[in-house]
């Protein structure tokens, strides 16, 4: 048992309705959720972009410990492609993988644009301020660092599936 949480509804006027049915169309690949429906009874879809498919599928055998979890391990060059052919409720990208025409924070900005439902989720080796800066303005809802135990990546993920955001880096806090 954990707690429960409803997915709401927000009203639109009908001005609005036009628009709101055009991002429908646009979108219309990805599974809505019931009225009222738990989010606990969906199975969440998650991609792992990591700069090498061995700590790839690591993540995404963590996530496979819960079936609630579906989670797919690709390589960052493959990720835009895989995205049109099966979506994700959640991209995880690494923001170091080796791709001469962009970093992670940028692919996550690009995922953003093109699939604005998606939740992102960035890895980082080491946490700084300017990276977390860097993450959340990318368009991610997530920072998680390699030095965290593996367990605390399915809190991560879990916390962003239930529409919370997520920052946790070393033990010592930052000051803003």
């Amino acid at each position: 048992g954990g707690r429960e949480v409803l997915i709401e509804l927000g009203s639109h006027s009908s001005s609005e309705d036009a628009g709101v049915l055009d991002q429908a169309k646009l979108s219309s690949r990805r599974e809505r959720p019931k009225i009222g429906r738990r989010i606990e009874e969906q199975v969440f879809r998650v991609t792992i972009a990591d700069r090498d498919s061995m700590t790839g599928d690591l993540l995404a055998t963590v996530l496979h410990q819960d079936d609630k979890y579906e989670a797919t391990a690709v390589r960052p060059n493959d990720l835009m492609r895989s995205l049109t052919s099966k979506c994700a409720d959640l991209v995880v990208i690494a923001s170091d993988f080796n791709q001469r025409s962009q970093n992670g924070f940028e692919l996550a900005y690009a995922i953003g644009r093109a699939y604005p439902e998606t939740l992102l989720v960035i890895l980082l080796n080491r946490v700084t301020r300017e990276d977390i800066v860097r993450a959340f303005r990318s368009g991610a809802r997530g920072v998680f660092c390699r030095d965290r135990p593996m367990k605390e990546f399915l809190e991560c993920v879990e916390s962003i599936r239930k529409g919370f955001i997520w920052v946790k880096g070393q033990e010592e806090p930052f000051s803003y």
